[in-house]
């Protein structure tokens, strides 16, 4: 039963991670339901990788970067450059994320909160 709820349980958990639970609310909050397409857009762009991912690993018992080394140089490069890209947004959603705990916990205003982050961490 794992072996078959494995993938979706993977998918969802990376699909839906913390900046998704903060910064949604914050966005539907401020805007409604008005980018609620870009979130159906993004999952399903999001979906044939996890799957592929999945049934490529299964059938050949590789991992996904040695899959991309046997392609060539230039998919581990193209791999690496994606995934430097995205550091830069999971960095600052781990900042937001700080920023409204430390505002709700503190009591303090959130640009107080973003400052003592950003001075010390």
């Amino acid at each position: 039963m794992l072996k078959i709820i494995g993938p979706g349980l993977l998918f969802v958990s990376t699909a839906i991670g913390t900046s998704h639970l903060v910064l949604s609310r914050r966005a539907g909050a401020h805007y409604g339901m008005i980018f609620f397409w870009i979130i159906l857009g993004s999952l399903f762009f999001k979906y044939p990788f996890y799957e592929f991912s999945a049934r490529y690993t299964n059938a050949t018992g590789n991992t996904l970067l040695k899959g991309y080394k046997d392609q060539g140089k230039w998919a581990v490069v193209l791999f690496m450059i994606v995934i430097f890209a995205n550091m830069f947004a999971v960095i600052g959603a781990v900042g937001l994320f700080v920023e409204a705990c430390l505002a709700s916990c503190l009591e303090w205003p959130t640009s107080l909160c973003l400052f003592w982050w950003e001075a010390f961490f």
